[in-house]
This record gives structure tokens, sequence and C-alpha cells, in this order.
């Protein structure tokens, strides 16, 4: 009976902080709106780029931000994809785009994960 109380204490206390984490943020909200602009932008230059992974984290990223964020970021991939689709040179976008946050917080989830 003690070493179930025991074991089951000692569980709480290892999965409360993960649990905790695993629901905050792991970016702020311009930077997350900075990170889907650049995938974007990416997806859009480079159709033959594989960024499913990076979709697949900012959607997981997505759900741990505030609706307002999640909106805008839903906004301006959506402008770029319209945007990318009646330009003829999108490699310079994307390339301005992902300079600086965009890309460390790419960077910075993909280590978190």
């Amino acid at each position: 009976m003690r070493f179930a109380l025991i074991a089951t204490s000692a569980a709480a206390m290892v999965a409360i902080p993960l649990v905790a984490g695993a629901g905050a943020p792991r970016m702020s909200s311009a930077e997350f709106v900075s990170a889907v602009r650049c995938t974007a932008y990416q997806d859009a230059a480079h159709p033959d780029a594989d960024v499913s992974l990076a979709k697949f984290r900012l959607n997981s990223e997505a759900t741990r931000q505030s609706p307002e964020a999640a909106a805008e970021a839903h906004k301006a991939a959506s402008e770029i994809a319209r945007a990318a689709a009646a330009a003829e040179n999108t490699g310079g976008l994307a390339q301005r785009a992902c300079q600086g946050i965009a890309a460390a917080s790419l960077a910075q989830l993909q280590r978190d994960a």
C-alpha cells in the first residue's frame, strides 16, 4: 500500500509540470504569425519543398495561441497564397519573409518538438 502511494505521488510530481507545459504557447503571438508567414512564403516559392512538418508544428502551436493570433496567422497565410498565385517570382519574397525572427521561431519550435 505504501509503495502504491509513493509511486502515485512520484508519477504526479513528474506529470503535472509536463501537462502544464503542454498547454502554454512556445512563442509569442508576433513570432507565431511571423513563422506562419515564413512557412506560407516558403510553400508558395518552393512548391516541391516539403513544409508539411513545419505546418504540422505550427498547427499544433496554433492551438496554444490566442484565437486572435491564430486568426491573424490564418489571414496572413491566405493572403500570401492569393498573392503567390498572382505573382511570378515568389522566391525573393520568401527569402525576405524568413529572415530574422520568423526563421528563429521556426528553429525554436523544431527544437522544442
